[in-house]
């Protein structure tokens, strides 16, 4: 059984549409979803971006030998640093054409905007839902208030006939008025 502490107030409550709207647009799992996709995409905008760009290298290597005749010798070798080789070099390049990499880009961008669109889309859906169930709560108190209206306006009409069910005229011999005042009670 539920015992309510208090008594449930009659009157609507007052929502501030806006600041409903700003928690439900920034609280709703689908939105949080859509911008997440949003920034992944542009993610992936920048790595397509970044083909577009001539590439330089720079290698670099550096290693020690051991050439002795068995495993002592060779370990010796390393040792001392005697046999040691190393090596420097960059790498520059550029595509030429580049189509693929325009391609990518291109991709990439109409990804980032569909992907935008659908956040907003995904966001006048939840605004719309909102205002839905703001209107629904408004109905419904609506509906409430109305029939506690007509709820007052029967008890107010109920006293009439039950004081002339209870205090019946005397009989006429043409109708029976209790049967009357009984059936109005009723």
């Amino acid at each position: 059984n539920l015992i309510p502490i208090s008594m449930p107030t009659r009157d609507i409550v007052e929502i501030d549409t806006d600041v409903a709207l700003q928690l439900a647009l920034t609280n709703h799992p689908n939105l949080v979803r859509q911008s997440l996709n949003i920034v992944i995409r542009e993610k992936e905008l920048f790595v397509a971006q970044n083909g577009l760009l001539p590439q330089l290298d720079f290698e670099s290597l550096y290693r020690l030998n051991g050439l002795g005749e068995n495993l002592g010798d060779a370990l010796e070798q390393m040792a001392t640093a005697a046999y040691s080789d190393w090596q420097l070099g960059a790498s520059f390049s550029v595509p030429l054409g580049r189509r693929q990499a325009f391609a990518n880009v291109r991709t990439a961008e109409m990804k980032v905007s569909r992907e935008r669109v659908l956040f907003e889309q995904e966001t006048l859906t939840r605004a719309h839902d909102l205002g839905d169930v703001l209107r629904k709560i408004r109905l419904d108190h609506e509906q409430y208030r109305e029939a506690n209206l007509r709820l007052q306006a029967a008890e107010k009409w109920l006293q009439g006939p039950r004081i002339r069910y209870l205090n019946p005229l005397p009989n006429d011999d043409r109708q029976n008025l209790l049967l009357q005042y009984i059936n109005d009670y009723l």
